[in-house]
């Protein structure tokens, strides 16, 4: 498992985070599309969360180190309490929830999360449900109305984190919203939040453009979700005749290309330079790129010794597999492809390069 330092702290929290969604059979996600009332009342749990099968879940995250568990309305903190006491993590873990009835369009205005006392409250129940003494991160969820009918909203929420923070009730706060850029912005600029959390998803990649790079530039730890669009991706999937199980390596290349035109002293350099780099010893050096060699006297043993090291704990036993098990797909069709570099060549390349 890959780690991530949370700000300056010595936190270093999971790549990959485990939520707390349960589901039912149809596939959708249990409370909300059960009872969508009860689901964000405070104190409504409903039955069979955190059974055999999620047990099972937890367990393998543990098998792979993950440290972060993320979970949204009452049912899921109390089976999450109650399975973490069950069964006690080998390793020190970060847990994540929201305040009930506060976030997004719950509260109209979110004026519920700027009064302090209803806050710790709130976190203080969250806290005997969850049987914990601290939450390792309050995830706050404003939306765009909260800011602009009161203009001194991030400061006085900012101001309820930080006390949460001194009285030892909360380590961290998590940003977040459904109300776009403007808000993750507001909320990132007061200083008071270590962590956010923003869809992303091939239907959803806006962040990568915006939130991300000024997350970056602040320090913020970033959490993606709905990766797989809540599971409606692997429908679209088998709408268009795919089948989950079918995994594929969508392969890459680099290729040779000598204009029409060069001098035949200028192609026989090339040529050479084309014969060079074809050699096994050469080639042994692509290993370091995990793309393999295409001369298959280059075998991982003729690589230098800080390549094999990188390669034997990084490599996966997938990759043996590629071409038996799993198929070799090309990124794109020809024709797809060949439309897709001319416009790279217009748009970004070549012809934008000034002479």
């Amino acid at each position: 498992m890959e780690f991530r330092q949370v700000g300056n702290s010595a936190v270093r929290l999971s790549r990959v985070a485990l939520g707390g969604h349960e589901y039912l059979p149809s596939g959708h996600s249990r409370g909300f599309n059960e009872d969508f009332a009860k689901a964000i009342t405070p104190g409504h749990s409903f039955p069979g969360f955190g059974g055999d099968r999620r047990k099972a879940v937890l367990a393998a995250a543990y098998d792979h180190g993950v440290n972060v568990f993320d979970v949204t309305l009452d049912a899921e903190k109390e089976a999450l309490g109650r399975n973490l006491a069950e069964m006690p993590p080998p390793y020190d873990v970060y847990v994540q929830t929201r305040p009930e009835a506060m976030n997004y369009s719950y509260d109209p205005g979110n004026r519920k999360m700027t009064d302090l006392a209803l806050l710790r409250a709130e976190v203080q129940r969250i806290l005997k449900i969850l049987r914990r003494d601290r939450l390792e991160i309050l995830n706050l969820g404003p939306m765009r109305t909260a800011i602009e009918g009161d203009p001194d909203f991030v400061a006085k929420v900012a101001a309820n984190v930080r006390a949460l923070q001194r009285e030892g009730l909360i380590l961290f706060a998590a940003a977040d919203t459904f109300s776009g850029q403007a808000i993750y912005e507001a909320l990132v600029a007061s200083g008071a939040f270590a962590t956010l959390n923003i869809n992303f998803n091939i239907a959803d990649d806006e962040p990568a453009r915006t939130i991300f790079p000024l997350a970056h530039k602040k320090g913020v730890h970033v959490t993606v979700r709905e990766a797989f669009i809540k599971g409606a991706l692997f429908g679209f999937g088998r709408g268009l005749g795919l089948d989950d199980a079918i995994v594929a390596r969508v392969v890459d290349g680099h290729y040779w290309c000598i204009p029409k035109g060069v001098p035949q002293d200028q192609v026989d350099i090339i040529v050479d330079l084309m014969k060079f780099m074809w050699k096994p010893d050469q080639q042994a050096l692509t290993w370091a790129a995990f793309i393999g060699p295409v001369v298959k006297a280059a075998t991982i043993v003729s690589a230098p010794k800080n390549i094999q090291d990188d390669v034997k704990e990084f490599w996966r036993p997938e990759y043996d597999q590629i071409g038996t098990k799993w198929k070799v797909s090309p990124p794109l069709g020809v024709k797809e492809l060949s439309y897709a570099m001319d416009r790279w060549d217009r748009e970004i390349g070549a012809d934008q390069v000034k002479k």
